[in-house]
Formats: C-alpha cells, sequence, structure tokens
C-alpha cells in the first residue's frame, strides 16, 4: 500500500484545530477522495468530511477551496449548493469540511419502484436551474454535474430538495477548460 494514503475505519479521530471528528460512516469514494459521515465533537453535529486520497493531489484540493470560497462569499447555501464549513489538514492529508446531506440522486432514482411523476421532477430541475443560474453569475462552471454529485437534503423531512456537490473539477475560468476532458467517460 502506498504510504501516502490515509486508511480510515469507524470510530477514528480526524483532528484538526478547531474540532476533532469521529468516523461515523464511510459515504463514497471518488478519484482523488473519500467522503466520511463524521460527528463533529465540538458541535455534536453530523458532518461531511472529504478528505484527499492522496498527498499528491493537494493541488486539485486547494484549487477546489478556492472554488467553494468564492462561492461562499455569495452565500452560495442559498442556491441549492451544498454548504462549506471549513478546510483543515489531517496527517498531511487536506480535508474539507460540508454539511452533511442524505443520499444522491443516482440513489435515490435506484431506490424508486417507479420512475418519478412530472409533478416531482420539476421541483428538482427548477432547483439545480437555480444551482446552476448562480454558478453562471459567479463564473463558476461545475464540469461533472451528474447525478451522483446531486444530493438529497432529507429525503424523508424534505421530499425533492436537492444540493449540488462536489466541486473538484470546477473552474472559474471555463475558457481554460475548452477542449478539455474533464467529466468521468460513462457521463460524456
Amino acid at each position: 500500500m502506498n504510504a501516502n494514503r490515509l486508511q480510515l475505519a469507524v470510530g477514528d479521530l480526524i483532528c484538526s484545530t478547531t474540532s476533532d471528528y469521529e468516523v461515523q460512516h464511510l459515504l463514497g469514494s471518488g478519484t482523488f477522495g473519500v467522503v466520511t459521515k463524521c460527528k463533529k465533537l465540538a458541535t455534536n453535529e453530523m458532518v461531511a468530511v472529504k478528505i484527499l486520497k492522496s498527498k499528491t493531489y493537494i493541488n486539485e484540493a486547494k484549487k477546489e477551496e478556492m472554488i467553494l470560497k468564492k462561492m461562499k462569499e455569495f452565500d452560495s447555501h442559498k442556491f441549492n449548493i451544498v454548504r462549506w464549513n471549513d478546510s483543515f489538514a489531517y496527517m498531511g492529508h487536506f480535508c474539507l469540511e460540508f454539511e452533511k446531506l442524505d443520499i444522491s440522486l443516482d440513489e435515490f432514482m435506484q431506490t424508486c419502484s417507479n420512475p418519478l411523476k412530472l409533478v416531482e421532477i420539476r421541483p428538482i430541475v427548477q432547483q439545480l436551474a437555480t444551482a446552476l443560474e448562480f454558478l453562471m453569475s459567479i463564473g463558476i462552471v461545475h464540469a461533472d454535474l451528474k447525478l451522483a454529485n446531486i444530493m438529497m437534503v432529507e429525503q424523508f423531512n424534505q421530499p425533492l430538495r436537492v444540493k449540488i456537490i462536489d466541486f473538484g473539477l470546477a473552474s472559474d475560468n471555463p475558457r481554460a477548460c475548452t477542449g478539455l476532458t474533464l467529466q468521468t467517460l460513462w457521463y460524456r
């Protein structure tokens, strides 16, 4: 195993200068990082912590942090964008703390026995349009929009409420991305 890679298990503590986070569950894994459900011990709230898989991805993480900071200046959480709380380093790995959301739209669709009705699709599309209009207004391109990066906020308490996540491939200079292949092959 690469010594650069961090191994985490349920019950492990991830420590930052402002709080310790107790790992509750592994939520997902992508190209650059893993996302864990953690209990933030300073506040007892559940949060999602994205941890870079390898220290070699630090530039990608810093770029994502820069995009998140820019969006936060404009209250992005009010526009159906995941709320980013903080960034910190843990054992040399870059970490991003977010609000804890429920399940991805992809997971939700897989659990539905019937296709969504138009009356259910409409509010989801309206929320996505609001988020995309916000991103366009501040000059950011997501570049990896897919069902797995659209999260249900709380599928039972707030049915059909969604937010966009994962700004790891986002750009605030879209012209620089022209001609580049960014998304997962399957979605292209």
